[in-house]
């Protein structure tokens, strides 16, 4: 079984790293072509969600956003 990092999410999404985002994006990649083997972890996605609304308190994404991109990312795998 695999469980991602926080770290792994935030850099799937944060385009000021782009080496980061780029390797982040390729795991996910690889990871939901074999979803039965990966899980989200509770404090993982509640994480997330925090700096996913930091971004937000700091103007980078909106409302909106948060839900839409919080939807998307912990749709990808089992809680």
């Amino acid at each position: 079984m695999n469980a991602v990092d926080t770290n792994v999410y935030v850099y799937a999404l944060d385009a000021d790293e782009p080496v980061k985002q780029a390797k982040a994006v390729e795991l996910f990649d690889r990871l939901v072509l074999q979803p039965a083997d990966t899980v989200l972890v509770w404090q993982v996605a509640g994480e997330f969600l925090s700096q996913l609304r930091r971004w937000e308190s700091k103007g980078k994404l909106t409302p909106d956003e948060v839900k839409a991109t919080f939807r998307r990312f912990s749709a990808m795998f089992p809680l």
